[in-house]
């Protein structure tokens, strides 16, 4: 029979790049990883990093100077996900959608396709928020309430990261895009940055960053955090610690949640949390002192701003048997753009067709120091 499949595939990449447009901008913060191709399930890839340099003042002589060691380090990311959505037609059920079986089959097509790719962005989203080194703003506040000034909070975060000045993302819940939007400098067409556009409910390009929102960014909960913790070290911490000893307190602490310390504004993510030791991403920016209030922030929003490099997504369809399955037609759906790929395959079975859409994935953050939270 002729393969009806290949003849559709130009029309489900459009559905593919419908879908990819109007959810799973979070899917754009991390950096796409085309060695996954190689890459089996649960097999994983090594993501080098480089190490830091140290400068020195050059002396001229006759010997060169001795080696010095440099340490590179290896992030790991799995292929963890292995994900499919299908659906089924029976020989009557083709007779009762009589001539709109074929467009009936396309639009279900599309909804395996949104199926997958909502469930990929919040698994990112969830990776993303459990690993940010930085988080601005308060719980229960809107960071848009008034004006976009905590986006200038967010570009001097990553530019003292040393992050690289393009590439840079801000993944907007729908709530916090929607509060942005209504904020009157982004409506007058005089103000407005170039290429945003209230009629279109579009935000431009804002403190440098790329803007955009998806459904998947929703809400932080923290560990069940109880009593009055406080700073457990009489000599107190200086700048740039990241073990608080915390003591008086009870419950737990999750990666992801955040904290502050006194009466200082500054937020910290927490990276873990192990016998009477609160560990934090990234160091300190003020100095606390012995007593100090450990204060944790309540469930809130986590949007994502980031630079590009903090993250890797390595997604693709599923590998091929050799010999084949039971599929009668198989085709892979590419979008052009962003380079992802699901599979599509069709299955006969006792007076029906089945139809299956799948994909690969698994998603690493390996610099948390050019990735942080914005929260609301």
């Amino acid at each position: 029979m002729a393969n009806t499949l290949t003849v559709l595939v130009p029309t489900l990449i459009q559905s593919l790049q419908r879908v990819l447009r109007q959810t799973g901008f979070v899917m754009n913060v991390p950096t796409l990883d085309a060695s996954a191709a190689v890459a089996g399930l649960n097999q994983p890839i090594n993501l080098p990093a480089t190490a830091a340099q140290a400068t020195y003042t050059v002396s001229p002589g006759a010997v060169p100077p001795a080696l010095v060691d440099t340490t590179p380090t290896t992030a790991t990311l799995t292929l963890s996900q292995y994900k499919g959505s299908r659906f089924h037609v029976t020989g009557e059920d083709w007779r009762n959608l009589a001539a709109r079986g074929p467009d009936f089959r396309l639009r279900q097509v599309d909804e395996a396709i949104a199926a997958l790719l909502h469930e990929a962005a919040a698994y990112v989203w969830t990776d993303l928020d459990a690993n940010a080194g930085w988080a601005l703003g308060t719980d229960g506040t809107a960071p848009f309430a008034s004006s976009p000034d905590i986006l200038m909070d967010a570009w001097k975060m990553l530019s003292d990261a040393k992050a690289p000045e393009m590439d840079r993302i801000l993944a907007l819940s729908t709530f916090d895009y929607a509060s942005a939007g209504k904020l009157d400098q982004f409506q007058k067409l005089n103000e407005a940055p170039q290429g945003t556009s209230f009629a279109n409910a579009r935000l431009g390009m804002l403190a440098n960053f790329n803007v955009g929102w998806d459904q998947a960014i929703g809400e932080h909960t923290p560990g069940t955090q109880n009593g009055a913790y406080l700073v457990n070290n009489l000599a107190g911490y200086a700048v740039g610690a990241t073990a608080i000893a915390i003591d008086t307190g009870a419950g737990t602490w999750l990666a992801g949640d955040v904290v502050s310390f006194a009466a200082q504004t500054e937020r910290y993510v927490v990276d873990s949390f192990a016998g009477g030791v609160l560990t934090i991403r990234q160091g300190l920016r003020l100095a606390i002192a012995d007593g100090d209030a450990v204060v944790g922030q309540a469930a809130h929003r986590s949007n994502i701003f980031a630079h590009r490099d903090a993250a890797v997504l390595a997604i693709r369809p599923p590998a091929e048997a050799p010999d084949g399955d039971a599929a009668t037609q198989v085709a892979i759906i590419p979008d052009p753009v962003t380079g992802i790929a699901l599979r599509l395959a069709q299955y006969k079975g006792y007076h029906a067709s089945q139809w299956e859409v799948s994909i690969v994935y698994g998603h690493k953050v390996r610099r948390s120091a050019l990735l942080g939270k914005l929260i609301g």
